[in-house]
């Protein structure tokens, strides 16, 4: 198939499509792109799945737009965006006189029936927890523990952790020495963080903790960081890195969460929305700190919400008032009930981690070669 006929705007049989339709200029974009990945993924233009499927008459429609849903669904498409372009292909086909009655058994992602009041359980999120990295692992921990919002996550740095703990080390010693840091730190028995957050929309400086668990799975991940070769040479450093040692983007953020809810299964919490999320995980922290009473204008200092101006949120003073509650409240910000990760990287817990998603990503690479060899299928019977 060449570079022309790869126009799918110049297609004759889309051309017709649309133009029976009447739609506004931004409606065939909309439809043009719905077209576009179906063609993509059968390596057909409009005219070829047409002209095949009237060559062979009866030929069923069905085993290809199952096949092409399933990789909408592997890809983590929306429910909604799986409809759409399910209606569209669908109408497409039947413009031309083409059965699509046998598609009508192909299951959508499940949409939480729960809306906006749904809370993630402790249980999900361990689930979620046995299915991630090192780093995911981090990621997850701090932003529960700590209720931070995600582009404030993204923008700690190696220093904004240290300063967390300097409590319990010597911010004079060989601090980008981190197995130096590391080792006097898995002594602490309770390595409760504080953190000094600027909240970027705002400017406005607030003060968060982090759960014990929380910070040893910082240390864990930058152990294995460092065994990666992603050394830190300066404090200013990004705390949480990708594959080429840079800062986090917002779209890798996001991925995280999108691979993690997919790969426990966790289903969605709109037609739009997965369950599993940053947002979630703070909801999750107000939750549970209502639970426990706490006064409301304490957790939104926790949260960076509806500041007091009059308040000194770094002072000395107000960090020990919050503290103080934040241990009273942080068993239940933590998932293993009791600390019982001081292992190593390469302890046993660790390596069942590795064979776990050694197994979800051995699933998905043999759903991906069937994929593959359907397509091939098909197009042995151009």
């Amino acid at each position: 198939m060449n570079e022309l006929n790869l126009e799918i705007s110049k297609d004759p049989f889309f051309n017709n499509f649309i133009e029976k339709r009447n739609l506004s200029k931004s409606t065939k974009t909309v439809y043009m792109g719905r077209i576009r990945s179906y063609c993509d993924f059968l390596g057909k233009n409009p005219s070829e799945l047409i002209q095949d499927a009237q060559k062979r008459k009866g030929m069923k429609v069905d085993e290809l737009v199952n096949s092409y849903i399933e990789e909408l669904k592997q890809t983590g498409k929306s429910p909604t965006t799986i409809v759409n372009n399910l209606d569209t292909v669908k109408a497409f086909y039947n413009e031309f006189q083409i059965d699509t009655n046998p598609i009508k058994n192909i299951s959508i992602p499940e949409i939480n029936k729960w809306g906006n009041n749904k809370i993630i359980s402790r249980d999900q999120i361990k689930e979620v927890l046995e299915l991630s990295s090192l780093r995911d692992k981090a990621i997850i921990l701090l932003h529960l523990s700590s209720g931070m919002e995600a582009r404030e996550l993204r923008c700690l740095t190696y220093g904004d952790f240290i300063n967390s703990i300097s409590e319990y080390v010597d911010l004079n010693q060989g601090l980008l020495n981190f197995r130096k840091v590391a080792d006097e730190l898995f002594n602490i028995d309770n390595l409760v963080g504080t953190w000094k957050i600027k909240k970027g929309r705002t400017g406005r400086s607030y003060v968060t903790f982090n759960s014990h668990e929380s910070s040893f799975a910082i240390l864990n991940y930058l152990m294995d960081r460092e065994r990666n070769n992603k050394y830190v040479h300066s404090l200013n450093d990004p705390l949480f890195v990708n594959s080429k040692n840079q800062a986090l983007s917002k779209y890798a953020h996001g991925s995280i969460f999108k691979r993690a809810n997919n790969r426990a299964d966790l289903g969605y919490l709109t037609d739009k929305r997965r369950l599993f999320s940053s947002t979630m995980l703070r909801k999750y922290f107000r939750n549970h700190l209502q639970q426990l009473n706490v006064d409301d204008e304490i957790i939104d200092a926790f949260l960076g919400q509806n500041l007091d101006d009059n308040i000194d949120y770094h002072s000395d003073d107000e960090i020990r008032i919050l503290k103080t509650t934040y241990l009273e409240s942080v068993e239940g910000l933590t998932v293993r009930r009791k600390h019982k990760i001081t292992e190593s990287v390469t302890s046993k817990d660790y390596e069942t981690l590795i064979k776990k998603l050694d197994k979800k990503d051995q699933e998905l690479k043999e759903i991906k070669e069937h994929l593959n060899y359907l397509k091939q299928v098909i197009n042995s019977k151009k």
